[in-house]
């Protein structure tokens, strides 16, 4: 299937929900069963859905944009063998065990072991359960009918997992000018001296306001572009706020758009490898800044292709404590659940508790209508911080990946 482009700021409001697999990579629906021609490239979305909601429609994964429906191609044998994997297991195990334990004796046993693996285990564990219960005893039906049913039950459930999103750091086959995505996801640390450990060495603390600074000159050489907010057709908002590595630890760079000397005299994308000489360094609340450069020294040295792919370090933190300020800055991956309802931290935005496998919880915050409470998400960005807590800002939507399924 042809692949197609897809605009970034089409992208910003596109939060893809689903349980199983996709391709990174976006392509136009050629028509389906439902609409076929609601979901062409260019026509109005199938089911009356708005710009930015996503949907499934059959065995693809579609998101409603400005210019028609998009969608991404699924393996549907994972989303099958998912859903009948539960029944299989539940009632073979349940079966086995009841008949196994129904060599002790007794009426009950035969009763209880028929009654429960039957329902909860399956069709399978239900006959194996009565059975060993008409010859045997109540240890053989207990057995039986609580592991048929517990296994059944938990294979089959929606797990809120996701070990193939690598959020913008992906290589388009069709590249977007305006798109700063890019380079190759690793999940190995960078190896490459860059002169990032001189330079965080200088970052002050924070000082009594939250805030300090101190200015040097400080060579950079080769880092890689592991991160960068968002562009719209309006304003490159990647070319002055974005984040380098390389391997003794990544920095955020930071200017404003009053301040367009300093900019890049390039378009900055993730997987580059620059150079160029910082002059001022910032502590911001726990986060470590570059604030100022020799404006002559930007310098673009290398950019990731399929030829020369140029890695991105993507730690995974899924289940691992983030633990401030050791890991501000750094790119992760991370799923969890979001377990309140939210509330309102800045105008737009809402905060929440991701719940993710630590016995604690992050601060997730958002900006999407699509995010609700209780929802799956999969955060892959640069690690924030507020209150001298770690804190995951969600301000490019393609840091964000919703698991969980449509209502």
């Amino acid at each position: 299937m042809k692949k197609s482009k897809v605009s970034q700021w089409l992208l910003r409001a596109a939060l893809v929900s689903s349980t199983v697999l996709i391709a990174t990579a976006w392509v136009a629906c050629a028509g389906d069963d439902d609409d076929p021609a609601g979901d062409s490239a260019g026509g109005d979305c199938a089911g009356g859905y708005v710009i930015g909601e996503t949907y499934m429609d059959d065995c693809n994964t579609c998101v409603c944009t400005q210019t028609g429906a998009q969608c991404s191609e699924i393996d549907c044998s994972l989303f099958t063998s998912n859903n009948t994997s539960g029944g299989t297991t539940g009632g073979t195990t349940g079966g086995t065990t009841g008949g196994t334990g129904g060599t002790t004796g007794g009426t009950t046993g035969g009763t209880t072991g028929g009654t429960t693996g039957g329902t909860t285990g399956g069709t399978t564990g239900g006959t194996t359960g009565t059975t060993g219960g008409t010859t045997g005893g109540t240890t053989g039906g207990t057995t039986g009918g609580t592991t048929g049913g517990t296994t059944g039950g938990t294979t089959g459930a929606f797990v809120c997992e996701n070990d193939f999103y690598t959020g913008q750091v992906f290589r388009d086959e069709e590249p977007d000018p305006l798109s700063p995505n890019g380079g190759t996801a690793s999940f190995e640390p960078l190896t490459n001296d860059g002169g990032l450990g001189t330079l965080l060495a200088a970052v002050p603390e924070s000082g009594e306001e939250g805030t300090n600074s101190a200015t040097g000159s400080w060579t950079l050489d080769n880092v890689t572009v592991v991160a960068t907010s968002y562009n719209t057709p309006n304003t490159t908002r990647a070319n002055r706020i974005f984040w380098v590595a390389d391997a003794n630890g990544v920095i955020k760079i930071f200017f404003s758009s009053m301040e367009p000397e300093k900019h890049p005299t390039f378009n900055i994308k993730v997987g580059q490898k620059i150079s160029f000489t910082a002059t001022e360094v910032l502590n911001f609340g726990g986060v470590a800044e570059i604030v100022d450069v020799d404006p002559e020294s930007w310098m673009l040295n290398d950019e990731d292709s399929e030829e020369n792919p140029i890695p991105v370090y993507i730690a995974e933190k899924t289940g691992v404590p983030l633990i401030f300020p050791d890991d501000v800055n750094s790119i992760i991956r991370v799923t969890g659940t979001l377990s309140d309802e939210g509330r309102a931290c800045g105008e737009g935005w809402m905060c929440f508790d991701m719940d993710y496998g630590v016995g604690s919880t992050v601060v997730f915050r958002t900006n999407s209508e699509f995010i609700l409470p209780g929802n799956c998400v999969t955060y892959v960005g640069p690690v924030g911080a507020f209150a001298d807590a770690v804190q995951l800002n969600a301000e490019n939507f393609d840091w964000v990946f919703n698991n969980s399924p449509r209502d």
